[in-house]
């Protein structure tokens, strides 16, 4: 892992920790990229609630982000990297 990607993820886990606060993700095109290099962060169980990848077909895709995520149009646009 790039040693600047491993510091930052370590900086934001101390960031979660100092506040008392909880992360938790969900993913499409990254594939689990980022859960992955929060997690591999000593500690983390502490502040990482879950991690959610989804790619999956137009029509089960859509049922996850709006009855699991609770994702909607209003959130998606052009400009947006929901897929």
């Amino acid at each position: 892992m790039n040693p600047q990607i491993f510091e930052t993820a370590e900086k934001l886990v101390d960031l979660l920790k100092q506040n008392n606060l909880k992360i938790a993700t969900a993913e499409s095109c990254t594939g689990g990229m980022v859960s992955s290099f929060i997690t591999s962060v000593s500690g983390v169980s502490d502040v990482f609630e879950m991690g959610m990848v989804s790619i999956l077909s137009a029509k089960f895709g859509t049922l996850l982000r709006k009855v699991i995520l609770h994702i909607t149009r209003w959130y998606i646009t052009p400009s947006s990297a929901i897929t």
